[in-house]
């Protein structure tokens, strides 16, 4: 007893002593603004020695230290006050007393220096001695404790069970299967807001109704000092009594406990979206790496290896980054579940449990459909409401929503109160906020996935093309880059300089977004979409950064190039994209410029999809929006309103187009000069459209003025004048005005011999036969002959009667002389090319016997008729099978042959058929279809009297009139100049 005694005055003396020494040192650190160095560890481990030695007279008070124990600390509390005898010395000789002077306090700061290593030796020994304290009362408690019954699994999650909570049926028999599964761990993944904490807590208040022996641990796992703040619970509630907080190896502790088979247990970890918080790297932010390491045994630690693998415990996983929760589980994709928006069912049944006052069912389902159906945008927008009320109503938040993304952010970025988030730090209610830090978060570990982020939030939110995206993000303006170099850290920035490539690795950036949820992926793999309100968030979170201008001019400057290719290879879609990028207000005028080319493209290549009205609206508009932002004289300007003038043309109203090119015209004369290709391209269409309106002497004297400026600066022969007069004999042959169309050709070959000899002149032989086909089409088939044959003769003489060139001829001559039923002729030609030009196709062959049987039958040389139909009728059918549309007119016309000759029934096997396919393949309304029929009733007719006229009944009168009406049939014959006619 005496020895006990003894042994509590030493112990009170001693935690007098460190007591004493630690105020001093306390008061030398605030007074003198820091102490020396040697000191400052010192300082730190005097409250751990305090609290030891307070722990021990708090046992000996109680009575709870026997014999033996007290005999074996008596040696480490001597030996300890030994140690803080020498400590005090040496305070005496380092610390500068109160109110010395600043060379006092240098000189002994200087002396200090001396003592370093006697200081070094003290603080070990006196932390072997604290060592032994701890041991000793972790023995002493657990051995007393092991006796205590064990205590009853409770939770930890700070939560309570929500009444409002909609049960997602179709993930919460997900979650449920894969949780039971042996040493599950299940992700659930999404952005944030979606309900994945939700479901987890509506799940771990369902295990501890079901299963009273499971223990449910909730960890926030957002960083190193939240993890371990989980575990310090678990061993808390748990009664871990092995647990040291000042022991480095206390988080095995709970590590072992939780792999004990007695031990049943379910652990929540939420808000795991970042594995460099866990699992640092090289990769992680240098800011980032040092507060999660500086919790840690060392850098290396990896958190994640203190989540064992135990039968007897299951993981819950929430987190927005999919690849951090993929890690967690293992690797497992199959326990990965995507949280996404809710159904319509479930969103509206969240927001009628939300609201004090019940909704009315169109304007609820308006409303949710508003907000996405994303639950916490649902809980946000009925507390809104509800604190509200009666000012606010659901339509009236509705009305808000639909005024545009500033109203409608504005509403979403409000933070109501929610306790089921609150408890959490740093983490917001509004939906806009949340979401916004996975966008700082990206930004910070991956820039470029960061700027493909901010790319596509201006984009069409569904089927967002990969050529939209690829390579089209990579490099800003000078100011952009100064604003995200501000907004990057200084690591981050080295490792893009020397790592980075030139060119956006789109793959990974890819990743990265899908990988928090923030875009979806098509079957295709190459398009994506995105929810609007991440779209509107993302736009909102470039707005406060200041860079939301330059992703627009940059999103409009993407469009532009990709209507500037081919157009053949366009997408369809594109068309859709470039719409709705019209929609964004341009900041400066050089957007203003890129958004009013996009209008242009869009009505200039795709007007065909709007109306005629819309159509004059866009042309106009995109003229309106370029003079702004470039000029009235400007060139995008002027090939704007050319554009918008050729509308009216092809609209039929000249006056109009008239009045546009003439003020293009003064602009270019004023700009180009009145000599320059465009002024004198403009002064043409401006003559067309005078011609169109009859004012042929205005356009007349236009047409002489450009051409005496051609012929001064380029010359007769050049490709500019002659062009220019080719067009001019165009539109001359249209008018009507034929002898002045051949006196400018006639005239542009005199001026080419000139130049080539009696060379052959390819140039004029298309240029009278371009007029020929005028005049033919136009039907004056005798002056288009005369033409003809001018062209024939010429190609004759320079190039022989069976050149390819020379038959070409021929046959559009043969066109010719078919209008005009010169059948003779147009046999003579038709034999020509047929014997002459025998490498063409087969189907130009055909054609050509096809027009040869025509002019046959028209001359009723019926056997010639007959032969060359049968060997025409019999290729045909063997090449293309009996449904070919190549076998319609050979029966035709064979048909009709065997007609001519009496042959009835033979005639009606090909012409019923031919009729049929012809019906088919031409349509009824065709002309030729209309004359095969004709065709066929004729014959009907002939075969109906001819069974009539054989019957004895009918009297000798009849019978000679029906003769008459045959012989009348008879003498009808087929008209298909229409198809028989070379094209």
């Amino acid at each position: 007893m005496a020895e006990a005694v003894g042994l509590l005055a030493n112990i009170i003396q001693l935690l007098t002593f460190a007591t004493d020494i630690y105020e001093r040192l306390e008061e030398c650190a605030s007074s003198i603004k820091g102490l020396p160095s040697v000191l400052e560890g010192l300082h730190n481990r005097m409250p751990v020695l305090v609290k030891a030695l307070q722990n021990t007279k708090m046992a000996m008070d109680a009575g709870a230290m026997d014999e033996q124990s007290t005999t074996a600390l008596r040696q480490a509390i001597r030996g300890c006050e030994g140690q803080m005898s020498q400590l005090n010395d040496i305070i005496d000789k380092v610390i500068p007393p109160a109110g010395a002077s600043k060379f006092t306090r240098k000189w002994k700061a200087v002396g200090s220096v001396r003592y370093d290593t006697k200081v070094e030796k003290l603080d070990d020994q006196i932390q072997r001695y604290v060592n032994v304290l701890s041991h000793y009362h972790s023995t002493a408690n657990l051995v007393k404790l092991a006796a205590q019954p064990p205590p009853v699994p409770r939770s930890t999650v700070p939560y309570r069970e929500d009444i409002h909570f909609v049960d997602r049926k179709f993930l919460t028999i997900q979650l449920s299967a894969k949780c039971e599964e042996p040493a599950a761990r299940v992700a659930l993944v999404g952005p944030g807001g979606v309900g994945k904490s939700q479901l987890a807590i509506d799940y771990a208040h369902k295990i501890r109704k079901s299963s009273p022996d499971t223990w449910v641990f909730w960890i926030n796992a957002d960083s190193a000092a939240t993890f371990e703040k989980g575990f310090e619970d678990i061993a808390d509630k748990a009664h871990i009594y092995a647990y040291n907080p000042h022991d480095p190896e206390r988080m095995h502790t709970v590590k072992r406990w939780l792999m004990e088979e007695k031990n049943k247990w379910l652990i929540i970890l939420d808000n795991a979206d970042d594995l460099n918080a866990l699992l640092p790297n090289d990769d992680a932010p240098t800011d980032s790496k040092e507060k999660s390491c500086a919790l840690r045994k060392s850098p290396g630690q990896d958190l994640l290896a203190l989540l064992p693998q135990s039968p007897n415990g299951r993981y819950i996983v929430t987190s927005r980054n999919k690849q951090a929760a993929t890690r967690i589980v293992l690797g497992e994709y199959h326990n990965v579940i995507e949280v996404e928006e809710m159904d319509e069912e479930d969103a509206l049944a969240l927001l009628k449990r939300k609201l004090v006052e019940s909704p009315d069912d169109a304007e609820a389902k308006q409303l949710v459909d508003a907000v996405g159906r994303m639950p916490l945008a649902i809980s946000n927008a009925a507390a809104f409401i509800n604190e509200r009320r009666p000012q606010w109503s659901v339509a009236r938040y509705i009305e808000e929503l639909d005024k545009g993304d500033d109203e409608r952010l504005y509403l979403l970025e409000e933070d109501v109160y929610d306790a089921r988030r609150e408890i959490q730090e740093g983490r917001s209610n509004s939906i806009v906020r949340t979401w916004q830090v996975s966008f700082d978060h990206i930004r910070e570990h991956r820039p470029s996935a960061a700027r493909l982020l901010s790319l596509m939030s201006l984009i069409r939110l569904h089927s967002i093309p990969e050529y939209l995206l690829v390579g089209q993000y990579a490099q800003l303006s000078k100011e952009n880059r100064k604003r995200w170099y501000n907004l990057t850290s200084l690591k981050q920035r080295c490792k893009d300089s020397s790592e980075t490539p030139i060119k956006d690795d789109f793959e990974g950036d890819w990743r990265v977004l899908h990988s928090f949820s923030l875009i979806k992926t098509a079957i295709d793999g190459h398009h994506f979409s995105m929810h609007k309100l991440i779209q509107a968030s993302t736009r909102r979170w470039l707005q406060l950064h200041g860079t939301l201008d330059k992703w627009i001019h940059r999103h409009l400057e993407v469009l532009n190039d990709k209507y500037d290719e081919d157009l053949l290879e366009r997408p369809a879609e594109l068309v859709l994209h470039a719409y709705t990028a019209l929609a964004w207000n341009p900041s400066d005028k050089e957007t203003l410029g890129l958004s009013a080319l996009l209008l242009y493209k869009i009505v200039d290549q795709d007007g065909w999809l709007f109306s005629k009205e819309k159509e004059e609206q866009y042309f106009k508009g995109a003229v309106g929006l370029l003079a702004t932002a470039y000029g009235r004289r400007h060139h995008q300007t002027l090939k704007a309103a050319t554009t918008l003038a050729d509308f009216y043309v092809r609209n039929g109203r000249p006056a109009e187009a008239e009045k546009v090119y003439g003020m293009v015209l003064q602009a270019k004369i004023k700009t180009l000069g009145p000599t320059h290709l465009d002024t004198l391209a403009c002064m043409d269409r401006l003559g067309v459209i005078l011609g169109k309106q009859g004012k042929y002497e205005d356009w007349d004297i236009l047409f002489r003025r450009t051409m005496e400026i051609r012929q001064r600066k380029y010359g007769m022969g050049h490709d500019e004048t002659r062009f220019a007069l080719r067009a001019r004999r165009v539109d001359l042959v249209f008018q009507g005005r034929y002898e002045e169309a051949l006196e400018i050709s006639f005239r542009d070959h005199d001026e080419r011999r000139k130049l080539i000899g009696d060379a052959y002149d390819w140039i004029w032989c298309e240029e009278v036969e371009l007029v020929a086909g005028l005049l033919h089409w136009k039907g004056h088939d005798k002056k288009a002959e005369s033409l003809y044959r001018d062209v024939i003769s010429h190609k004759e003489r320079h190039l022989g009667d069976s050149h390819q060139k020379t038959l070409a001829s021929v046959e559009r001559l043969c066109a010719v002389s078919l209008s005009q039923a010169k059948w003779a002729e147009v046999e003579i030609l038709c034999t020509r090319v047929l014997t002459h030009w025998t490498d063409r196709k087969e189907e130009d062959k055909r054609d050509a016997m096809v027009r040869l049987i025509y002019a046959f039958l028209k001359q009723n040389k019926l056997e010639e008729t007959e032969a060359l139909a049968r060997t025409v009728l019999e290729e045909s059918l063997k090449t293309n099978g009996a449904e070919s549309s190549e076998a319609i007119m050979p029966s035709l016309l064979l048909g009709s042959s065997l007609r001519k000759q009496g042959r009835y029934d033979e005639a009606l096997s090909f012409l019923e058929p031919a009729c049929r396919s012809a019906q088919k393949t031409w349509g009824e309304e065709s002309q030729d279809t209309q004359e095969a029929f004709k065709e066929l009733s004729r014959l009907k007719r002939v075969i109906s009297s001819t069974e009539l006229a054989h019957d004895s009944s009918a009297s000798l009168q009849a019978a000679s009139l029906i003769s008459g009406a045959s012989e009348a049939v008879i003498g009808d014959d087929l008209d298909f100049q229409t198809s028989c006619a070379p094209q």
